[in-house]
């Protein structure tokens, strides 16, 4: 979904590097894009469309507004028709001879996974994996609970490994291949970045702090931040706590959380505005660069905790109702619905 500007840095080299190789096809998912990717592919990739080496398909149903990594990919694993099925992000290079690695160590009998290094990785990179496509549907694919940005490929890798498939780290020179880009890029396309209004943070103690998130629909989620021994932050709670919020004068209440409705006065009177109830003092976070660190780091602590509860439960198969579902058209004229 509006990826256009790294398509245009990343695509071409990646279908070089599989006119190299036999019996490798392109799949290019369009999430509902608004930035001109149909007519760039039309224009310039047609003839590797007609030569069978790169497949666009194109989401009309639903249409999306809002990005998610675990429903997308979920789609375009179920359209490619390989044995072998590897996750390119937009921002990745495939990087030459990757194909002909892949296959060689896929040739074992025994179920596996080849991903990126979990440590040794940069974040833009944890995504790569290729695996078989029976293993990828034996786990039910990406997990379309994850919202937002972060750890639904972990959580892949994590449920793979439950499921006896062996997991197997990429050589470094395969996963270190990617176009840089700023956070935001991770963001705009969520529904979050588009409807907070405000945000606020209240100090508890050392190492604990209670964040706030007003929306412009007038839902609410809320949370306590801890520290933690990853390098992630955490939460208390088993996840983010919702409820709505109004405002009527200089007074915000919060309702549908527990311990029933809480009211705070708005003052104004500071450098940055606070809500204030007796002794507690919650500030606003102000700043664009800020707030979208905040709201990255909210993404990151709720999947993050999804996948915790995923590792409690034991249960490796997830979306038991069916997952990657959707209509698409396959290059720019035959329609296919996925149930």
């Amino acid at each position: 979904m509006n990826r256009l500007f790294t398509l245009k840095q990343t695509l071409p080299g990646n279908i070089e590097c599989c006119r190299k190789y036999p019996n490798a096809q392109v799949v290019l998912l369009d999430y509902n894009s608004t930035d001109g990717l149909e007519h760039w592919i039309k224009d310039n990739f047609y003839q590797y469309i007609e030569q069978g080496l790169l497949v666009f398909y194109k989401l009309i149903d639903p249409q999306p507004r809002f990005f998610s990594h675990s429903h997308s990919r979920n789609i375009a694993f179920r359209l490619a028709t390989g044995n072998i099925l590897c996750n390119v992000n937009a921002d990745y290079h495939v990087g030459d001879n990757i194909l002909t690695y892949i296959n060689e160590a896929m040739q074992v009998t025994e179920q596996l996974a080849l991903i990126a290094h979990l440590d040794d990785s940069d974040r833009d990179n944890l995504g790569r994996i290729c695996l078989r496509n029976k293993d990828f549907n034996l786990v039910g694919g990406f997990d379309e609970t994850f919202k937002g940005y972060g750890y639904e490929d972990i959580d892949l890798n994590m449920r793979l490994k439950m499921a006896g498939v062996r997991l197997q780290y990429l050589p470094g020179a395969f996963y270190n291949a990617y176009v840089e880009h700023e956070d935001v890029s991770r963001l705009e396309n969520s529904y979050d970045y588009h409807h907070l209004k405000r945000a606020f943070v209240r100090k508890i103690e050392r190492g604990k702090s209670s964040v706030l998130f007003l929306y412009e629909d007038h839902q609410l989620e809320t949370g306590t931040l801890i520290k933690s021994s990853h390098n992630f932050p955490d939460i208390q709670e088993e996840g983010w706590l919702k409820g709505y919020w109004q405002q009527a004068a200089d007074e915000i209440s919060l309702d549908g959380l527990p311990g029933g409705t809480v009211r705070y006065r708005e003052d104004l009177s500071a450098d940055v505005p606070r809500l204030l109830r007796g002794n507690e003092v919650y500030k606003e976070v102000t700043g664009e660069q800020n707030r979208r660190k905040l709201l990255l780091n909210k993404s990151i602590i709720q999947n993050y905790q999804m996948m915790k509860n995923r590792r409690k439960s034991g249960q490796f198969r997830a979306n038991t109702a069916g997952f990657g579902n959707g209509v698409v058209i396959r290059n720019f004229s035959d329609t296919i619905e996925l149930r």
